[in-house]
C-alpha cells in the first residue's frame, strides 16, 4: 500500500522548488522522522518514473520534472488521496474559497486526473444533497454552493473531523487554507484559547475543542467574502465562554490577519460553538441543568429498576457532561463522536 506520507510530501514539493527537511517537516505537519522515511519510500518510487528526488545542500527538489510525467503520476491509482479525504477537501477548498473554481482547480488542488475530479464533483454532490445543499456551477461564477449557511457550516465542521481522523489530518486542513494564501492558523487560535482556559481552570472536551477550533478557522476566513453570517437565538452562556469568545475574536481583528468586523451576532453563534466543548463547571443556568440533570437521574433509576447509591457523585459527573451536549442538541451542533 502506497504511504500517505509520502504522497502528502510529493504534493507539497509539487507546490514549492526547493524546501529543507525541516521546511517539509512543518509544511506536512509530520515529525521529521517520518518525513525522512516518506523521502526514502519517494526516492525508488519516483526513479522509476523517470524523476529524480535530488537533494543539494540540505534542500529537496523535483528534477526531470516535466508537465508529462508529473501528469503520469497523479494519474496513477496508487498515487492518489482515499476518496472520502479527496470529497473533504474539496468541500472545504469550496467553503472558503476567495476566487472563481473550475474543474481545472480541483484537479490542480488535488493532484488528480480530470476523470477523478469529475467523478470526485459528482460524489461530493450526492452528499450535499443529502445535507439539503448543493454544489451549483455557473460560467461566470465557478462552483459555488447553495442552501442555508447554518447547513453549510455544519457540514463544513463534519469534513474537518473526517480529515482530522485520517492518515493525512492536520496537513490536508493546512492545505487547504495555504492553496487560497490565508494566514490565520489553528496553533493561533487554538493558543488564545488555552491560554485562557488555563488560566480558568476549566476542562475542555478536547476532541470537540479541535474540531471547532479548526471549523472556526474556516469560518472566519469564509467571512472574507460577502455571505450570508449565522444567526443563532439569544440563550444562556456562562460569562466565562463569553469571555473567551471576546478574547478570541478580538485578537483576531487585532493582530490585522483577516480583513472582516464581527457583529454580535458574530460573537453568540461562536459563543455557543464553544459552549459545546467544555466540561460544565462553569456557572450557567445552574437552576435549569440541576432539575434537568435530576430528572435524568430519576428517569434511569425508573427504567433500570435500580436506586443509585452516591447520588450526588453522579449529579455532578452527569452535569459535567450535559451542559456541552445540551447545545450540541439544542442547536443541532456537530459531535466529535459522530
Amino acid at each position: 500500500m502506497f504511504d500517505y506520507r509520502a504522497l502528502v510530501i510529493l504534493m507539497t514539493l509539487m507546490d514549492h522548488c526547493e524546501l529543507s527537511l525541516y521546511e517539509l517537516s512543518v509544511k506536512v505537519s509530520l515529525p521529521i522522522k517520518e518525513v525522512k522515511e516518506g523521502i526514502d519510500y519517494l526516492v525508488p518510487y519516483l526513479a522509476n518514473k523517470g524523476i529524480v528526488l535530488d537533494k543539494k545542500q540540505g534542500r529537496y527538489s523535483l528534477s526531470n520534472r516535466t508537465k508529462q510525467s508529473l501528469t503520469d503520476i497523479i494519474k496513477s491509482d496508487e498515487l492518489v488521496l482515499p476518496k472520502s479525504t479527496r470529497l473533504a477537501l474539496i468541500y472545504l477548498y469550496t467553503f472558503c474559497r476567495l476566487d472563481f473554481i473550475s474543474n481545472n482547480h480541483y484537479q490542480d488542488f488535488l493532484k488528480v486526473s480530470k476523470n477523478t475530479t469529475l467523478s470526485d464533483i459528482q460524489s461530493l454532490r450526492k452528499i450535499m444533497l443529502d445535507n439539503d445543499l448543493e454544489l451549483g456551477y455557473s460560467r461566470a461564477k465557478g462552483y459555488t454552493l447553495h442552501g442555508s449557511e447554518w447547513n453549510k457550516h455544519r457540514l463544513a465542521f463534519q469534513m474537518v473531523s473526517e480529515l482530522l481522523e485520517s492518515s493525512i489530518g492536520i496537513w490536508g486542513l493546512d492545505y487547504v487554507l495555504s492553496s487560497w494564501g490565508y494566514s490565520l492558523t489553528y496553533d493561533l487560535i487554538d493558543q488564545v484559547v488555552k491560554d485562557y482556559y488555563e488560566k480558568l481552570q476549566i476542562v475542555p472536551i478536547v476532541n470537540q475543542l479541535k474540531v471547532c477550533l479548526f471549523g472556526l478557522v474556516f469560518i472566519i476566513c469564509r467571512y472574507q467574502r460577502d455571505v450570508e453570517r449565522v444567526c443563532l437565538s439569544e440563550t444562556l452562556v456562562s460569562p466565562i465562554i463569553q469571555d473567551i469568545t471576546t478574547i478570541l475574536l478580538d485578537t483576531v481583528v487585532d493582530l490585522g490577519i483577516i480583513d472582516t468586523v464581527f457583529s454580535e451576532d458574530d460573537y453568540r453563534y461562536v459563543t455557543v460553538l464553544l459552549s459545546s466543548c467544555f466540561e460544565g463547571e462553569v456557572d450557567v443556568a445552574p437552576v435549569y441543568f440541576n432539575r434537568l440533570t435530576e430528572a435524568i437521574i430519576s428517569r434511569m433509576e425508573d427504567i433500570s429498576l435500580l436506586h443509585f447509591k452516591q447520588r450526588e457523585v453522579l449529579r455532578e459527573n452527569l452535569r459535567r457532561h450535559l451542559i456541552p451536549a445540551y447545545y450540541r442538541l439544542k442547536f443541532g451542533l456537530p459531535s466529535s463522536n459522530e
